[in-house]
């Protein structure tokens, strides 16, 4: 996975969101709960079906948290795609 293929990422390599102070790396990217772009691994995948069909929207009219970040990047640690 390289980190240009983020659709946050500008063509002199910064962020638009404003995550990091520096140019991002390969490891900054990877550990972005903010990351739109190839998947990274099974984490990604779960996001994109979970958008997909909106379970999203009524997560997020919940008041506490849902954990849906921490296990994104649970799963694309343990399951990564090969480069």
């Amino acid at each position: 996975m390289s980190q240009k293929n983020c659709k946050h990422l500008m063509v002199k390599k910064f962020c638009v969101l404003g995550l990091f102070d520096h140019k991002p790396n390969k490891d900054d990217c990877l550990s972005c709960d903010k990351y739109e772009g190839d998947s990274r691994g099974l984490g990604d995948d779960v996001t994109k079906v979970i958008k997909k069909i909106g379970l999203d929207k009524l997560v997020s009219k919940k008041k506490k948290p849902c954990g849906c970040a921490k296990r994104r990047k649970a799963l694309n640690k343990t399951f990564a795609r090969k480069d």
